[in-house]
């Protein structure tokens, strides 16, 4: 049992991202993991509460950084839900239909287990949110998964820049091996270096931002 994260890892995420009583105005993220073992702090979240059970045995440093992200996407959940009931609603779907919604929640366990810090856990939420609001469906949200996972927080600049101007040009300073990482995972088009010509602006570019990634600035980085 020491080696698990939670006895019940689906069922006890999957509370925690319906908790409404999730304090919205302390950042989780800000939060040092030394915090998480005072049971004073956070002791209401279902996510917590197991650890406190178990927490006999001693914390690991890896239980409580899983569970510190767990803490960061339900909180990023509910900023989002502030006024729309959406969790409310999916709440009660996910107790109608666990099967469907369990699987769901496997994925994105393998997701926040891996990656490391916060961030990407807030941009999992932010994708999820769209999905259980109707606005992508389940392959859309299954790419953004995907592409959170693989980009590089170092190259959110870059794509930034790139949003904003929509094309890097010879005038344009730009990081090659940024531009490198994003276009595999889709968010800009970067032709290795050379030269090429677009035929909107009808001019030399080097890069240009994707479809995907305008729509992943737009709807996930710049809100």
């Amino acid at each position: 049992m020491e080696d698990e994260y939670l006895i019940q890892p689906v069922e006890e995420t999957r509370m925690t991202i319906f908790n409404s009583a999730i304090d919205l105005g302390t950042d989780v993220s800000e939060i040092c993991i030394d915090m998480l073992q005072d049971e004073g702090v956070v002791k209401d979240i279902p996510v917590l509460g197991t650890v406190y059970k178990v927490g006999k045995i001693g914390h690991s440093v890896a239980r409580l950084t899983f569970i510190k992200k767990v803490l960061a996407f339900a909180q990023e959940m509910q900023r989002n839900d502030v006024d729309k009931n959406v969790l409310k609603k999916h709440k009660e779907l996910s107790l109608a239909n666990p099967k469907k919604y369990n699987s769901e929640l496997e994925i994105l366990i393998e997701y926040l287990n891996r990656q490391v810090g916060c961030e990407k856990a807030i941009l999992n939420a932010r994708a999820y949110y769209l999905y259980l609001d109707e606005q992508i469906n389940y392959q859309s949200l299954q790419l953004l998964w995907e592409v959170i996972d693989q980009l590089y927080l170092s190259d959110k600049e870059t794509l930034i820049r790139l949003y904003e101007n929509e094309v890097f040009t010879e005038e344009d300073e730009y990081n090659q091996l940024a531009c490198k990482r994003l276009s595999y995972c889709g968010l800009i088009d970067f032709f290795n270096g050379m030269p090429a010509q677009d035929f909107e602006s009808n001019s030399v570019i080097y890069a240009k931002i994707a479809s995907l990634g305008q729509y992943f600035c737009e709807t996930l980085l710049l809100i």
